[in-house]
């Protein structure tokens, strides 16, 4: 059996090979470290993951393996991106990358932070106060746990703005 590292045979995530995959959020790592790229080059780069989905035996231990770091890098450049725009006011262009992160991975409490901060941003307290409602639920249900000091003290801030 082919080793998932043979580079005569990419596997693919989704339709995009992994090679792909990782160059493309390398890409976004140099993009926003080094100045080298602009940031529509960034979001270009990191919309190329659509999900790491694989085929054939998903609970392989080198495919989970592969799996969760593609994940993890993009949970990671996500995040960079959306905080980019935050950091240019940009709100709801930084909400546009929050959001369909929560999508994918609704256990990411940075991802819903950012989502409530844009939207108090932005005058939209009731959507702000939604997202927070959704995460304590997902929490809750999930894991068992409430949301961090950190989203509790957003979610104060929230009433007293």
């Amino acid at each position: 059996m082919p080793s998932l590292s043979e580079p005569s045979r990419p596997r693919l995530f989704g339709a995009v090979p992994r090679e792909r995959l990782f160059g493309a959020l390398d890409g976004v790592d140099r993009l926003l470290s080094d100045g080298g790229g602009t940031i529509d080059e960034a979001e270009r780069a990191c919309a190329v993951y659509q999900g790491a989905s694989l085929p054939g035996n998903t609970d392989a231990p080198c495919t989970v393996t592969i799996r969760e770091r593609l994940r993890a890098r993009h949970v990671e450049q996500v995040d960079r991106i959306g905080r980019h725009f935050e950091g240019a006011s940009q709100w709801d262009r930084a909400a546009s990358w929050y959001q369909p992160g929560i999508d994918s991975d609704p256990l990411m409490e940075s991802f819903y932070q950012g989502v409530i901060r844009c939207y108090a941003q932005t005058g939209r307290r009731a959507e702000a106060l939604s997202t927070y409602r959704r995460l304590r639920q997902t929490l809750s249900v999930v894991l068992g746990i409430e949301p961090s000091a950190a989203t509790q003290a957003l979610y104060g801030s929230l009433y007293s703005a």
